[in-house]
């Protein structure tokens, strides 16, 4: 048993409890999403603790040094002091110096951090919009060579963070950032092994920087890239990646485009042009754009034999701006057996779900029935164009998971193969791809946001006090809690401690 100080709280963690597990039964509110180590919301530091090794995996070199850990994954063995996280750890400001048009409606923006970053190739950095919704965009430079953070940012009207980067903020204008993240590297691999890049869109941001980095590295070394957009004005690294063409005899440069014909660039999609590559042994391939983009590729690199190890991904994050529903779809709903197999899909998908550590953390107490019978309500009305569903939309239901774009396709690929198993094929396989990828924007988030209610902002987190009606069971020891009795309880998840599981220091009561 050990002991975990914090703001003048001492809180017991039992044995084989987590940090985060006891500070709720203890009535000590922390922040928290995913509880399996995914989200990253509760992370906490504990400087010079002996800190179990599950409780820092997925964190940067520079956390784990200062000591920072999941309290969701700590089962600590000593006592420690926990802080919270120190704002300059995990965020920055940066200076707009330069932003121009590269081509059509994609920007340049180039930023001067006020601060040393530690930037891999590949990685992304979250821009802060001022009302606290953060939007991630790859970096496309080598900031520690030129120390600029150069952005491409695809401008869209109705984009939050996107319309206000590319029209309201002027050169000169401080911007606040997130540190940078993400795994999208060849650092794994020897420097002589040659490597296909495949990228839609800005995709080819996050590819730009690793083939620099390359290149400045091993100036002969064979590099493909396989850019591809539907319109001409779309390739708008053209220039910059003939240019490496020309400077390099090892880097070759294949432009593609799906919906218009110009002399001297492929037609077809990234995929169709895979036919012209060079597959040599120990190709590594790096592939960055739509999702949708990402999952064919994939799904073309294994039918010629390249094993998943040698596969590195980056999702470019498409947002939906569209308003209103999608249109009936009475194909698709035929092709489910008028929903027969889609409700034969979902039982198979959620019984995975509650097996699976990364995801059955986000359904506790919840049944998979309920669940089941609330997504197909919800997929049925959007389906068939019906209004039989008076659920929660997916931004008020999912508002407070923390989910990343990884676990989103994660996610995807169990109901995919769900509905493989049914016997549904394509193309109907990748119209309800389609249905699901079009919320990708109300679920993937970096932060947990308010549930709305007409127009009312509730509460995402924190523990209440209230008087029991009823009695029922501490959700800790399952002692039976009699009613009219005064419990602390947590207000989104529901969970209830008796007062033997729940003493806490009067701070804590006082905080709450």
């Amino acid at each position: 048993m050990a002991t975990v100080w914090y703001d003048a709280n001492a809180i017991t963690v039992g044995a084989g409890e987590t940090v985060l597990e006891a500070c709720l039964r203890q009535g000590v509110a922390l922040q928290f999403s995913c509880r399996a180590g995914a989200c990253h919301v509760c992370m906490m530091r504990a400087p010079g603790a002996q800190l179990p090794k599950a409780s820092q995996a997925g964190l940067g070199d520079s956390l784990r040094a200062k000591g920072y850990f999941l309290p969701c994954k700590c089962r600590p063995e000593d006592d420690l002091k926990m802080f919270r996280p120190d704002p300059a750890d995990i965020a920055f400001d940066a200076v707009l110096v330069e932003r121009h048009v590269l081509s059509g409606d994609v920007l340049l923006l180039r930023f001067e951090p006020h601060c040393n970053l530690n930037v891999q190739p590949g990685q992304h950095i979250q821009v802060v919009h001022p009302s606290g919704t953060a939007r991630p965009y790859s970096i496309a430079s080598l900031p520690k060579h030129d120390y600029f953070l150069d952005l491409h940012v695809q401008y869209r009207p109705r984009g939050l963070v996107s319309a206000w980067l590319c029209t309201d903020v002027q050169p000169g204008d401080t911007v606040s950032m997130h540190a940078p993240s993400g795994e999208l590297s060849l650092q794994g691999f020897a420097p002589d092994r040659p490597v296909l890049m495949v990228a839609t869109g800005t995709g080819a941001a996050p590819l730009l920087a690793l083939a620099h980095e390359a290149l400045l590295a091993s100036p002969r070394r064979r590099i493909q890239f396989v850019h591809g957009a539907r319109r001409r004005d779309g390739l708008y690294l053209h220039d910059t990646l003939q240019a490496l063409a020309s400077a390099h005899d090892g880097f070759r440069y294949v432009p593609c485009l799906s919906a218009e014909r110009v002399p001297d660039i492929a037609e077809g999609r990234v995929t169709a042009q895979f036919d012209r590559l060079d597959w040599a042994p120990g190709l590594v391939v790096a592939i960055a754009g739509r999702p949708d983009m990402v999952d064919s590729a994939r799904d073309a690199l294994r039918a010629r034999g390249i094993p998943a190890a040698q596969i590195v991904v980056e999702r470019f994050r498409r947002r939906w701006v569209e308003d209103g529903v999608p249109t009936a779809n009475p194909e698709l709903w035929a092709a489910l057996a008028e929903g027969r197999l889609l409700q034969a899909a979902l039982r198979v998908f959620y019984a995975r779900v509650f097996a699976d550590p990364l995801l059955s953390p986000y359904f506790r107490g919840v049944t998979q029935q309920r669940l089941i019978e609330k997504q197909y309500s919800f997929l049925k009305s959007l389906i068939t164009g019906s209004r039989d569903y008076f659920g929660q939309r997916p931004r008020n239901a999912h508002h407070w998971m923390v989910i990343s774009d990884d676990l989103f396709d994660y996610r995807l690929g169990l109901m995919r193969a769900a509905l493989i198993e049914q016997g549904v094929q394509e193309p109907w396989l990748s119209h309800c791809h389609a249905l699901e990828e079009r919320f990708r924007a109300d679920i993937v988030k970096a932060a947990s946001v308010p549930r709305q209610i007409d127009g009312v902002a509730l509460t995402v987190d924190g523990l209440a006090v209230t008087t029991l009606d009823s009695g029922t069971l501490c959700d800790h020891c399952e002692a039976i809690i009699e009613p009219g009795t005064e419990v602390r309880y947590h207000q989104r998840l529901g969970t209830v401690y008796c007062t033997n599981c729940s003493a806490a220091s009067d701070a804590a009561i006082a905080a709450t």
